[in-house]
């Protein structure tokens, strides 16, 4: 077999085929467009789609052969044509692709869960006025970490802590509006965001 192209998704979720500029680019313009090949090799199912409805995956499949291509699972190797448990082999591991996610999903929801039970920070952008805080593995602060910038070792944590004075006491203020001046939350915000303009045409 000569190779003529590879398509890619590098850091997208194969839960869908939205968000993947590769698969949707060898479907749209090769499958239905190009007639000079007749396979498209695919690691496993897995890659091919960890769909949560098994039949999506199995409707993109018959898409390809629609269009005179057969989609080849390179783990399973090439179907004989009397091989009549082929499909029942696919079918099983596309279930497997769709359980994996679930179960993948499920555990990095537990984990998040008692990361925030033991007092850290589980991940994702820190709320206005904080700031995330790295620590090293006897819990000792270590540096304050950039956007963008992740922990190293494995058994470091990160924590929140108070951010820049000035929007640490916009917090406060706003807490103190709130509690105690009985403000309500759309008066509040509607103050905030005329102040913020007024910042902006200041400078």
């Amino acid at each position: 077999m000569e190779i003529i192209h590879d398509f890619m998704d590098p850091g997208k979720s194969g839960l869908t085929a939205e968000g993947r500029p590769g698969f949707q680019d060898m479907m749209e313009n090769w499958v239905k467009q190009r007639n000079d090949f007749h396979y498209i090799l695919c690691l496993d199912v897995s890659r091919w789609g960890r769909f949560q409805d098994i039949d999506v995956s199995a409707q993109y499949s018959a898409e390809c052969r629609k269009y005179g291509k057969d989609v080849i699972y390179t783990t399973l190797g090439k179907p004989r044509e009397d091989d009549p448990l082929y499909p029942v082999y696919v079918q099983f591991e596309r279930f497997r692709a769709a359980q994996y996610s679930r179960e993948l999903s499920d555990k990095v929801s537990r984990g998040c869960v008692k990361i925030a039970q033991q007092g850290y920070w589980a991940g994702g952008k820190p709320r206005y006025g904080f700031r995330r805080l790295l620590l090293n593995e006897t819990r000792q602060p270590v540096q304050i970490l950039q956007p963008g910038e992740r922990k190293s070792i494995q058994n470091q944590r990160v924590t929140l802590t108070p951010g820049e004075e000035r929007e640490v006491a916009v917090v406060r203020r706003i807490f103190h509006e709130f509690t105690q001046g009985g403000r309500h939350e759309q008066t509040i915000a509607e103050t905030e965001d005329g102040a913020q303009r007024s910042d902006r045409s200041d400078f």
